[in-house]
């Protein structure tokens, strides 16, 4: 019986550790070919709810494959780029492959920098080979009220240059140039690698007669500087301890009873509190662990069944 129960657990972890698990992979939805050129990456690379403030960094990642006959010489570069207030001073950027930086390492490089390098050699790419690279953007800790309305955008191109073979990450994969996505200083950023194209901008309420904005503007004219960050989205971490409260009181509360499904309330908690993770996500939640959320999940539904066999084992 212990044999057919530890069995039966061990399938439940592996059924859960797929369905869990999906939470953090990566959907790479769009993929543009050139020639022997092929580049992929999610669309939109930023997601438009990210809540950016100074002191933010985020990386996301694309695919570069060669799916021609030949070795080619891979480049990228910053096209159709613009900013307003010297914004780009104030974004720094990296580039790199694994632990192999292209560019900004360290995060001692702007986003202006990167515009202004023109040309950047990247990895050679073998025939059929994929590699995956990884942009990272950091809004400065340091920066200002001034740099609420401002916008910085550009498109980033992907090409081999010995073929000419180009790809434009566009806005929203229609490979559009310079158009940029809207984001907020302090506020939200939608970020389409197509450019790199924050585009920051103040949500403005409604305008009184006099002129002023109501709840931005101070008596003296100071913008007020906080980030505009629900104080619920910190929470991350709180479905987690509910399912974990609930699971494991209801594996105490059954102890003494023979159900054939004893699992399947945990179970149900577990999708439940993943789901409610995945609406709220980590906009603005700092800690490290966020992105680990399913993990965690995965944890508590499998500690807590082996709590339970552990409480039935001793009846």
């Amino acid at each position: 019986m212990k044999r057919i129960n530890l069995i039966k657990l061990g399938l439940i972890f592996l059924l859960n550790l797929v369905l869990f698990s999906l939470g953090s992979k990566k959907a790479w939805a769009v993929v543009k070919t050139s020639g022997d050129l092929q580049v992929t990456y999610d669309d939109p690379l930023f997601s438009a709810s990210t809540v950016w403030y100074p002191g933010l960094t985020e990386t996301r990642s694309f695919k570069v494959k060669n799916i021609g006959s030949k070795k080619h010489q891979n480049y990228t570069k910053a096209e159709d780029y613009s900013d307003t207030g010297n914004l780009a001073q104030v974004l720094f950027l990296s580039l790199k492959k694994g632990s192999n930086y292209y560019f900004g390492s360290g995060m001692t490089k702007t986003m202006r920098d990167f515009w202004n390098q023109g040309d950047l050699r990247l990895t050679d790419i073998n025939s059929g080979e994929e590699l995956t690279y990884d942009i990272t953007i950091y809004f400065s800790s340091s920066a200002g009220n001034e740099y609420q309305g401002k916008q910085a955008k550009f498109d980033l191109v992907i090409r081999f240059a010995d073929t000419d073979d180009e790809v434009v990450i566009g806005v929203g994969g229609d490979g559009d140039g310079g158009d940029g996505a809207v984001v907020s200083a302090l506020s939200d950023l939608s970020f389409q690698i197509g450019g790199y194209l924050p585009v920051f901008y103040e949500e403005e309420e409604e305008v009184e007669e006099k002129g002023e904005v109501e709840g931005v503007i101070e008596e003296e004219g100071e913008v007020k500087g906080e980030a505009t960050c629900p104080w619920w989205e910190s929470l991350w971490w709180l479905p987690l301890l509910i399912q974990a409260v609930l699971s494991f009181l209801y594996y105490f509360l059954i102890r003494k009873r023979e159900i054939k499904n004893w699992f399947s309330v945990p179970l149900m908690l577990g999708i439940l509190s993943q789901i409610v993770h995945w609406i709220l996500g980590c906009q603005c939640a700092l800690s490290f662990l966020c992105p680990w959320y399913w993990l965690f999940n995965l944890l508590i539904f499998s500690f807590s069944s082996f709590y339970y066999q552990n409480l039935k084992s001793k009846i």
